[in-house]
């Protein structure tokens, strides 16, 4: 990505400008796509929570009645959380070294002891905090769990394994965690990345890329670096197209700008992928209800509304 100069009529609104010329777009953004993957792919490296997401640790870490579901409902919206929980269970001091794929397994296989131990060990580290970056993380919450919920619905009614589709559907914009974490760490020493324009461009460009390349750091399987890579893009991918056509649609339904279920459902009756997986009218606005009831889930919104 090449940021150019700032023109005197930008620098007087105070905002930047991102030039682009066709000729050294390609080089110029592979570029800053190794300089974010450098970060991103770092040796510790690791997606902050918001503080909601913190506050709620806190609470969790001293209080043992209900730990399971209480943490299970807290990593059902936080999509780094369930990663990094995947892997915890996977490591040989806990589990057989092969993927899981179930989070309430996951979590149980962790056991009360660890599990406190890591929710404490969490609630210490760094807390996500930019101040142009913070409503983008948020929102980027609501959107996850929304996509997760449309997705797990979806797979029910493909008869496909339901909790797959949550999972995948949670981690399908795993790449824009990662981006806007790499931007707030880079931005540190080199704040001309820090712009609206140059931020949005980044997660529309790179996201997929770098989604990818964080499911291959956690070792999950193909099948979820396919859908972090091509979900905005599902006619490009060339391995299980069923599971990436399911969370592409979820992942349009939620993006769609509706007042209420009527109008979501009115908007996704045009979209061809609905028709693609073979949706009736009746499935779409169910798929419908499914978006609007989860981008409105009160203990999601209590978690994105904490400063």
């Amino acid at each position: 990505m090449y940021f150019g100069r700032r023109t005197e009529q930008v620098r007087k609104q105070k905002t930047y400008q991102i030039d682009l010329p066709d000729e050294v777009t390609p080089a110029a953004d592979a570029l800053f796509r190794k300089k974010l993957a450098s970060v991103v792919l770092k040796p510790g490296f690791r997606i902050p929570p918001i503080p909601g997401v913190v506050a709620e640790l806190n609470r969790l870490s001293g209080n043992t009645t209900k730990l399971t579901d209480t943490v299970m409902a807290l990593i059902e919206r936080d999509a780094a959380l369930a990663g990094e929980l995947l892997v915890r269970a996977r490591t040989a001091g806990i589990g057989t070294g092969k993927p899981l794929l179930d989070l309430p397994k996951a979590i149980r296989r962790m056991g009360p002891r660890r599990l406190i131990h890591w929710l404490l060990e969490l609630s210490r580290g760094e807390v996500f905090r930019s101040q142009l970056l913070h409503d983008l993380m948020k929102e980027q919450y609501r959107h996850n769990f929304s996509v997760a919920c449309a997705s797990a619905h979806l797979f029910q009614v493909l008869r496909l394994d339901s909790k797959k589709g949550f999972l995948c559907g949670l981690l399908h914009d795993i790449g824009h965690h990662a981006v806007l974490s790499g931007l707030a760490t880079l931005g540190r020493t080199q704040s001309g990345l820090l712009t609206p324009d140059g931020v949005r461009q980044a997660m529309m460009m790179h996201h997929g890329q770098i989604g990818a390349m964080v499911i291959s750091m956690w070792k999950l399987p193909k099948l979820f670096s396919e859908v972090a890579r091509y979900h905005d893009r599902p006619e490009r991918a060339k391995l299980f197209k069923p599971v990436v056509n399911a969370v592409a649609l979820a992942n349009a339904a939620d993006k769609i700008k509706a007042e209420d279920i009527r109008e979501r459902t009115e908007m996704l009756g045009r979209l061809k992928l609905c028709y693609d997986i073979g949706l009736g009218k009746p499935e779409i606005r169910e798929l419908a209800q499914v978006v609007e009831k989860a981008r409105n889930e009160r203990y999601l919104l209590s978690l994105i509304n904490q400063k």
